[in-house]
């Protein structure tokens, strides 16, 4: 295996690794931002401190 043929093997390699480590940050940022819509969404749904009467209205 000539000096060039190593260099290029070692090159893919890297290559290889690097682009795994891209899609492995794109799936964390992904998630992280899945997560996060969904505990807005979670706090939105929360029922309001306020006490209601039966027929849903506020008391007066």
């Amino acid at each position: 295996m000539s000096d060039f043929d190593l260099i290029e093997l070692m090159t893919a390699i890297i290559g290889s690794i690097a682009a795994i480590a891209t899609v492995a940050g794109a799936v964390f940022q992904y998630k992280a931002a899945r997560l996060e819509l969904r505990s807005r969404q979670e706090i939105r749904q929360e029922p309001s401190v306020h006490p209601k009467s039966a027929d849903g209205k506020p008391p007066q």
